[in-house]
């Protein structure tokens, strides 16, 4: 069976991701951040959380910038970022 073969199959049937040999799926592609932080936004209301970051400063500023309004809008979230 091909490589994407195994991506699609893996998948379809809940099998062991064939990139991580984890049983939770590699997701490819870029996140849907406003989703992402909705959700927390509700999930995580009144409890504190962290958001540790290292990576491309473009996408540093945008959960920055998400991590600020889910703050106003009532989510305890702190945000760090590493810079090297």
């Amino acid at each position: 069976m091909s490589e994407v073969g195994k991506l699609v199959a893996a998948q379809e049937f809940g099998l062991q991701d064939p990139v991580t040999h984890l049983r939770s799926q590699t997701r490819f592609g870029r996140p849907d951040l406003h989703e992402l932080f909705s959700n927390w936004t509700s999930e995580f209301a009144g409890m504190n959380v962290g958001m540790f970051y290292c990576g491309p400063e473009r996408l540093g500023e945008q959960l920055e910038a998400h991590c600020n309004e889910s703050r106003a809008k009532g989510l305890d979230i702190e945000y760090f970022r590493e810079i090297y």
